[in-house]
């Protein structure tokens, strides 16, 4: 386990390879079409567990040796519940869509972590990627304290930005400030590499990876405020200058 290697970024998320064993277990949370399991899977021979309950998205992930697919939801409690598909392949949700958003309702199947990892035969998650409109804050709230220790990094889409979906934005940055701090106070480390936002959030268990407190606080420096400055650089060098006044 190489824990200096580099981050790396996948269809929007971002995580350390150097911090997956060999034999890596992947849940990909929100599989869409399979795209990130199929850039994960081609890294290594980690083992990846894709939920995407949307039956047409569900069929066109690619089939592999060592992906097994589940056409289920990942959520905070173990239902059946109305799924709503939107016109947008990337924006489905549990959460309602606006009208014109929408293009269908369907009833699917939702799994709890903790179900999956009873059903899956998994005694821990290396990676746990989280991309399902909005129900990633609940299924962190919602798990079990010794479930989460087992996870060595989750990285995950918060979706407070996007109006749609956040019943209100306030509200829902209150509740994923409340994730960072039920995960730090288990001892993960959380990097948002697109504050203010949080489209691109990752939580390093500190135990699993064998970081001190200050190799954790380095992290943060070198791969969070860095990306910062980077940013802030580039909006300035590139960005267009406004017009001058009309005289």
């Amino acid at each position: 386990m190489n824990s200096a290697s580099p981050l790396v970024e996948l269809r929007g998320h971002t995580f350390y390879p150097g911090l997956l064993p060999a034999d890596a277990v992947v849940v990909d949370a929100g599989g869409n079409r399979g795209d990130f399991t199929r850039e994960i899977a081609a890294l290594g021979s980690c083992q990846v567990v894709v939920m995407e309950p949307v039956p047409e998205l569900f069929a066109v992930i690619p089939d592999a040796r060592h992906v097994r697919k589940l056409n289920r939801a990942l959520g905070a409690e173990a239902q059946r519940c109305v799924f709503h598909v939107g016109r947008n392949p990337e924006a489905n949700s549990m959460r309602p869509l606006r009208p014109e958003e929408l293009a269908a309702t369907i009833e699917v199947e939702v799994t709890t972590l903790s179900d999956l990892m009873v059903s899956e035969c998994l005694e821990q998650i290396d990676l746990l990627k989280l991309d399902i409109e909005g129900a990633e804050i609940d299924v962190l709230l919602h798990a079990p304290e010794a479930l989460l220790a087992q996870i060595g990094q989750i990285t995950a889409e918060f979706h407070a930005h996007t109006v749609e979906l956040a019943r209100s934005p306030a509200e829902e940055l209150k509740r994923i400030h409340a994730v960072v701090e039920r995960l730090e106070s288990l001892g993960f480390i959380c990097l948002n590499r697109s504050a203010p936002f949080f489209i691109d959030v990752l939580f390093v268990n500190r135990e699993r990876a064998g970081w001190s407190r200050s190799r954790a606080a380095w992290e943060r420096v070198v791969h969070e405020q860095g990306y910062r400055l980077v940013n802030s650089v580039r909006r300035r060098l590139f960005s267009t200058p406004p017009a001058p006044p009309a005289s």
